[in-house]
């Protein structure tokens, strides 16, 4: 699973087998994705979930933190010295934006959920997507 279910590469590699006709299965969870299946929605969130389970941010402190340069961190981040780390929250903070990108929460919804402006939904998404692990 480290080869083809990584942070930095998210599920692309997942997707690119399941469109080239093969069946990809996660032991640890008992998921297995049909070859041809569209991976969206709940799946899609299934496996970045899977992704984090067996890659935690906080094992790879150069792909979990960010340079801070002062001013408020972004929502499901908090400030560590001079590096922006996620929070307790960032888990349940990626799963709601995503929630927006996928049309299942409305942009007033996600930011009731998350607790914040609908302006700051619009960054997230938009100018950093990366952050959030978004796809």
């Amino acid at each position: 699973p480290d080869t083809i279910c990584n942070r930095s590469e998210g599920i692309g590699n997942i997707e690119t087998l399941v469109d080239g006709n093969n069946n990809v299965h996660f032991a640890v969870s008992g998921l297995t994705v049909q070859s041809g299946t569209s991976i969206t929605g709940t799946t899609k969130r299934a496996l970045i979930s899977i992704t984090d389970a067996l890659h935690p941010a906080h094992e790879h402190d150069t792909e979990a933190t960010y340079a801070w340069s002062g001013g408020r961190p972004p929502i499901g981040f908090e400030v560590d010295g001079d590096r922006l780390v996620e929070s307790e929250d960032y888990s349940r903070i990626c799963r709601i934006l995503q929630q927006y990108i996928d049309g299942i929460k409305s942009q007033r919804r996600a930011a009731k959920d998350i607790g914040c402006s609908r302006a700051t939904i619009v960054n997230a998404v938009e100018k950093r997507p990366s952050m959030y692990n978004l796809q």
